[in-house]
């Protein structure tokens, strides 16, 4: 092979292995995207939790209220 012929093969081999880096690197990309998505959907259920907890303990400490009225007026 001549030095060109052998150029023109490295140029491709290169050429090739740029597109599986690229095609890796936008496969990263999406599996990043996808984690974020998720981080984000467990914040909100976090907080939707965080919410529900804290109505539970309004809503118990009401009924704490309501049993010792009861328990004074008998």
């Amino acid at each position: 092979m001549t030095a060109i012929s052998k150029q023109r093969t490295a140029n491709s081999q290169q050429q090739t292995v740029n597109s599986k880096q690229r095609t890796v690197n936008s496969k990263q990309q999406t599996a990043n995207s996808k984690q974020s998505t998720a981080n984000s959907e467990q914040s909100t259920a976090n907080s939707q939790q965080q919410t529900a907890n804290s109505e539970q303990s309004t809503a118990n400490s009401q009924q704490s209220t309501v049993n010792r009225q009861l328990t004074t007026d008998h």
